[in-house]
């Protein structure tokens, strides 16, 4: 029994000759990482003026002129100092410098529900960017046919990542006092999330299971 076949027998509770292990790239799964478009640049529009890119490498931003010409910024000195962070979604992170781990939710980018409009508008991403599955697409090369393909999307599930955008308290009051505007907001990050799982059909990962963390 291979590694692909040992997982789908455990998840099946069908006698698998062993326990599978998720281990990185040691065990029986093969881990595939969605990633950032490499068009994504953030800290130039206004709202994001002060925000560093989240799981971005600091050598890949074309950083802004407000992080220019600031020793404590330049070179990635950023990351060592506490700072706020934002991703695709314009979600906001607290780090606290020298992170190991993401970070922790932030204040709500999306603050005030009537700017639903222009804050979509801002921030829809593009699921077929094929940069997007680049690095799943390269690691998969270099790993065992025989390992069960488990994608990981780039980003939380959309109630995690709605509950960022409006802050976790305005969520909860979302759902008796904007029920129609949190359904939108919901809708619009699950296409996203079901498109990728189509794309990376469509790009040749062969996935076997995708990875999704919903809060």
């Amino acid at each position: 029994m291979n590694s692909k076949e040992r997982v789908r027998a455990a998840i099946h509770f069908n006698r698998p000759d062993k326990v599978p292990i998720f281990n990185i790239v040691s065990g029986d799964v093969a881990p595939l990482p969605l990633m950032p478009s490499k068009d994504w640049n953030p800290g130039f529009v206004e709202n994001e003026i002060g925000l560093f890119p989240h799981n971005k490498n600091p050598n890949s931003w074309e950083s802004p002129d407000w992080v220019n010409n600031r020793p404590e910024f330049e070179g990635g000195n950023w990351k060592n100092i506490p700072h706020e962070e934002v991703d695709e979604w314009g979600c906001i992170w607290n780090m606290k410098g020298r992170d190991k781990d993401m970070g922790h939710p932030g204040r709500p980018s999306l603050a005030d529900i009537k700017n639903i409009n222009n804050y979509l508008a801002q921030y829809t991403l593009d699921a077929s960017d094929k940069s997007r599955y680049r690095a799943a697409l390269d690691l998969k090369k270099l790993l065992s046919d025989d390992l069960y393909n488990m994608v990981i999307m780039g980003s939380q599930g959309p109630s995690h990542v709605v509950s960022e955008m409006r802050g976790f308290s305005n969520y909860l009051v979302d759902h008796i006092r904007h029920p129609k505007e949190l359904k939108r907001l919901l809708e619009h990050v699950t296409k996203f999330h079901v498109e990728s799982i189509k794309m990376a059909f469509k790009y040749g990962l062969k996935p076997d299971g995708f990875w999704l963390s919903d809060d």
